[in-house]
């Protein structure tokens, strides 16, 4: 049970990443780097607890 609500939050986690990128495509070149540098700290964040879990 554990891994599966596990892996239906990374499933999730990746149509959100999905939906953040669309809406990020009409910012500028140095605000879009600036996100994806924070999306990068927030991923290795969250990536050590997924793989806790599972």
């Amino acid at each position: 049970l554990v891994v599966a609500i596990c892996q239906e939050l990374g499933l999730l986690y990746e149509q959100e990443k999905e939906k953040f990128f669309e809406f990020i495509e009409g910012t500028s070149d140095v605000e879009r780097e600036a996100i994806e540098a924070e999306l990068a700290k927030l991923e290795d964040e969250i990536d050590p607890a997924f793989e806790e879990e599972t």
